[in-house]
């Protein structure tokens, strides 16, 4: 039985293309069509093969959300030292996975998604993925020069009018492994970067290598991720501080702040007739499993909707005593937190706050509509142990 060669990917930046949003989620986390981008490059591969990864900037977070959406998987992380001062990059971290790569072996950049296709599998030389760009991108990639059916040049972020050229997508599969280490160890930078490009060009200096055409997307930087994002969602439902995902039959949440993983875990034993049983948790994650069903809304009549009321009376609805400062707890939940809410869907969505028309209907805007309402009656309720949304 041939043993399935493993892959390196690479997470170790800290993701500074993406915007605000790398400083506190690590880019290979960043969701896309229900799963993190780590997994749909997961995906590509058997589910036998060992993953070696490459962890820097917010590596804890790589490792706790690998081993809870894929427990079954073989994992090595490895910890990449410099990855954010002067001579790091994708050559440094993949160069800290040498020990780990004393084998003909793939490597893949966190960033990088494409269709799946049986090329991948194609093992018995040197290849590098490629695809072609228009020529006023090609100074913000790897170009590979491709002659004959081979690569034989390389121009590393540098601009090309040469149809000859294609761009690497950060995806191959080093069969002669150790001619690349070979030339990675060269510390020739480019922007001030260790890229990967060293060992490339040692590589095919000694070695043939192929260029194989894959249906690439580039989701390396906010904008490209965020058009990604159209293709799957009519509507952003993404939050600065937390994240969904949706694999392996979980449902996995993150949180930056690890007190509400800490808070959700003691919660969902307080009533397990109400929440999901956690089957997971570790720093800013924790996962339930996933059921399949229809939201209500697909699905509503009377008798279902009495039927939701008597179980939330039931199980979820239990009146408390003496709860200090209620009206005051209940302004904040209700107006403060209605309007810090649209703040931030006006901020996201400027112009958003606008009239509508809805089933052939004129409606205000959302701030004419909350200027309507009657907050202190909302506010004076009967105080039960959770609200229900």
């Amino acid at each position: 039985m041939i043993s399935l060669p493993p892959v390196c990917i690479l997470t170790a930046g800290k993701g500074s293309r993406m915007g605000n949003m790398s400083t506190y989620l690590n880019k290979s986390l960043f969701q896309i069509n229900g799963k993190a981008n780590i997994s749909h490059i997961i995906n590509r591969f058997d589910n036998k093969t060992k993953f070696i990864i490459a962890i820097g900037h917010l590596g804890n977070q790589v490792k706790n959300y690998l081993e809870i959406a894929h427990p079954k998987i073989q994992f090595e992380f490895v910890k990449v030292q410099n990855f954010d001062d002067e001579g790091s990059g994708p050559g440094l971290s993949l160069l800290s996975c040498k020990k780990n790569l004393s084998e003909p072996f793939y490597f893949v950049s966190c960033d990088t998604l494409w269709e799946k296709n049986s090329e991948i599998n194609y093992i018995s030389q040197n290849w590098l993925g490629v695809s072609s760009i228009k020529s006023e991108d090609t100074d913000k990639y790897c170009n590979l020069k491709i002659s004959d059916d081979y690569i034989i040049k390389i121009k590393d972020k540098k601009k090309t009018e040469n149809k000859s050229y294609k761009a690497f997508i950060g995806l191959g599969f080093i069969k002669d492994y150790k001619n690349f280490f070979l030339g990675l160890e060269k510390k020739d930078k480019i922007f001030e970067e260790h890229q990967i490009s060293n060992g490339l060009e040692f590589l095919i200096s000694q070695n043939k290598v192929k260029p194989l055409d894959f249906n690439w997307t580039d989701v390396g930087t906010k904008e490209h991720y965020e058009e990604v994002l159209k293709k799957y969602e009519n509507y952003d439902f993404s939050k600065h501080d937390e994240t969904l995902y949706f694999v392996n039959k979980k449902v996995i949440k993150f949180f930056k702040d690890k007190n509400i993983i800490t808070n959700r875990v003691l919660r969902s034993k307080v009533n397990k007739k109400v929440f999901p049983v956690i089957i997971d948790h570790k720093e800013q994650f924790y996962s339930y499993n996933y059921v399949e069903g229809h939201t209500l809304y697909m699905n509503n009549n009377i008798d279902i909707f009495q039927k939701l009321l008597d179980f939330l009376d039931l199980n979820l609805w239990k009146t408390q005593q003496n709860v200090n400062n209620f009206k005051e707890l209940c302004h904040k939940f209700y107006f403060q937190k209605t309007y810090e809410r649209l703040k931030k869907y006006h901020t996201k969505y400027p112009q958003s706050d606008v009239e509508s028309i809805i089933n052939g209907k004129l409606i205000n805007s959302v701030s004419t509509l909350l200027t309507k309402i009657d907050w202190n009656k909302i506010i004076d309720g009967i105080p039960v142990f959770f609200h229900g949304d």
